[in-house]
């Protein structure tokens, strides 16, 4: 596998997070609340240790917790600094701790995690032409979910059998269920969490 450039990684996180991000420890990345209103999911990013060196090498693991305010025009004018900053206020801190809180705490200690239980050509169905699934219809234990290509940036017809899953079902009527996806990628693992309701 060829080495990965920090305008590649770049790219790969905005397949993610279309805008603003956190790094988290230089380990994680969370989007940030215009990326967050683009998306399904709440979306984590684990990176691997050739990523993580590249944040370290371009002056990224400057805090706790960064912020980069909008990710493709970060790389598009070549870095600029004004684009990061290091969070500092304690409600953002909270909510990006909470978000690690609600996915990584618990992903974490998954230890079991199953393959989507599609087929190919159900797979071409989602990935191809864009139409949704439902998912654990035979099964009384897991609600059903209805899950669709908006739900894993990056997936395609050779990759999906790299996305995982684990649901906790809710424990009483004010609960929702959660799916949690696991998706290994070059480079870093993402981890997504689906909240739905039992229908």
């Amino acid at each position: 596998m060829a080495s990965l450039t920090f305008p590649e990684l770049l790219t790969k996180i905005s397949y993610v997070f279309k805008s603003d991000f956190y790094i988290y420890h230089n380990k994680y990345l969370v989007g940030g609340e215009e990326s967050e209103q683009d998306t399904i999911a709440t979306y984590v990013c684990d990176l691997q240790d050739e990523s993580i060196k590249l944040l370290e090498e371009n002056d990224l693991n400057i805090g706790e917790i960064v912020y980069v305010q909008n990710v493709k025009k970060y790389k598009q004018e070549n870095f600029d600094k004004k684009y990061i900053s290091v969070v500092k206020l304690p409600q953002t801190k909270t909510l990006v701790e909470k978000t690690m809180q609600s996915v990584v705490d618990i992903v974490l200690k998954v230890k079991q995690w199953d393959v989507l239980p599609i087929s190919d050509e159900e797979a071409s169905k989602m990935i191809d032409k864009g139409e949704t699934l439902t998912l654990f219809k035979n099964r009384e234990d897991i609600p059903n979910v209805t899950i669709g290509k908006d739900m894993f940036p990056m997936v395609t017809m050779k990759n999906w059998t790299e996305v995982f899953y684990h649901v906790k079902p809710a424990k009483n009527d004010d609960e929702l269920n959660k799916l949690f996806t696991r998706f290994n990628i070059p480079y870093f693992t993402l981890y997504g969490l689906t909240r739905y309701m039992t229908i």
